[in-house]
């Protein structure tokens, strides 16, 4: 799969199966974090992309299928397939990015939650952990990327080293592994990531699935949850040319997933409270679902990247720690918005469906 000459490709990716997939990507300088220092000084930045692939820029269910993934600060990729090829063609640095999914069963409680809080009560859900190992590819290596561009052994790699914590884990309460008394998204993303990184070094990221709505990201350095509500919403795009159907009124069964980071709690072992996020963009939410999107006020444009960005204004003051969202208008389009920090650090990681 070659895509040289295409430019304004930023990432391409395969998937073998609904539980794995790999993407090769091209390392940018200025947004590299090994290459030089980036500025942090992020104000008003904010990158959107459209991405017609869209298999694995959003996620509504934990069984959902993903193939390729959209990301904001340029990252790009190819298929395993052509690593040898063109994919490694040219004076550009590439990376190699490997995941795979895994599932378990467990019990837990939150122990510091208020005593009206839903989680403080004993519980249990199907936990899914994704793992994410990535590294540059193109040079000597004798880690999971040069692996991935003779044969698959990287998934079975990644299923070995996360045998034994599944064997910890599965059919278990969390609360009685050591470290894992108050076992939250964040506090067991932290759990597996200093379980693995000595004995996977390329580990890049540590995604926790607690339900299929929300979940959390953990990266070495920081937390990043995520929301997902759906709405729907009626439409026209009046500035579509003619005799295009997009003129005419109709409508989309919308996935939004809300991104925030922010330091975690020390006491309620969290970051931001799903249950608050979502109370927090109810009356957001209202606005949008069941409506015909032209009559928002202050948007002259209900394309998907005009209603990211009104998104982005309306949650700004009610919830400062989003910096990012994935809206879907439909399977196979859809946008990524972010801003903030987020954007020039490193790559913004992009969940699966």
């Amino acid at each position: 799969m070659g895509v040289r000459g295409v430019p304004g490709i930023a990432q391409v990716g395969v998937q073998s199966t609904s539980e794995q997939g790999v993407e090769l990507g091209r390392v940018f300088p200025e947004l590299d974090p090994e290459s030089k220092p980036v500025s942090t000084d992020t104000t008003g930045v904010d990158a959107t992309r459209t991405d017609a692939t869209r298999t694995d820029a959003t996620r509504t269910d934990a069984t959902r299928t993903d193939a390729t993934r959209t990301d904001a600060t340029r990252t790009d990729a190819t298929s395993a397939d052509s690593a040898g090829s063109d994919a490694v063609a040219g004076d550009d640095v590439r990376k190699i990015h490997v995941w795979r999914r895994f599932r378990f069963e467990a019990a837990h409680r939150l122990v510091n939650v208020p005593p009206d809080h839903q989680c403080g009560r004993m519980h249990g859900h199907g936990f899914e952990v994704i793992l994410h190992a990535q590294q540059r590819f193109g040079g000597p290596s004798d880690g999971l990327a040069e692996k991935t561009a003779s044969s698959g052994s990287h998934y079975d790699q990644l299923g070995a080293i996360w045998s034994p914590l599944h064997a910890e884990l599965d059919h278990r309460c969390l609360n009685d592994l050591p470290g894992l008394e108050n076992p939250t998204s964040e506090l067991l993303a932290f759990w597996i990531w200093q379980r693995l990184k000595a004995v996977l070094p390329e580990l890049s990221l540590v995604s926790v699935y607690e339900t299929a709505t929300a979940g959390c990201h953990y990266d070495g350095r920081e937390y990043r949850i995520w929301k997902e509500l759906r709405f729907e919403g009626a439409l026209r795009l009046t500035k579509a040319p003619a005799p295009d159907a997009r003129r005419r009124l109709h409508g989309h069964s919308y996935l939004l997933r809300l991104h925030l980071t922010a330091p975690l709690d020390e006491v309620l072992g969290w970051t931001v409270d799903y249950g608050d996020v979502k109370a927090l963009f109810k009356p957001i939410y209202a606005q949008l679902d069941h409506h015909e999107l032209n009559g928002l006020p202050q948007l002259a444009d209900p394309s998907a990247a005009g209603i990211a960005r009104w998104i982005r204004r309306a949650v700004a003051d009610v919830l400062p720690q989003a910096d990012r969202l994935e809206l879907t208008e439909r399977p196979g389009c859809g946008v990524l918005l972010c801003w903030g920090a987020s954007v020039p650090r490193r790559e913004v990681t992009v969940l699966p469906l």
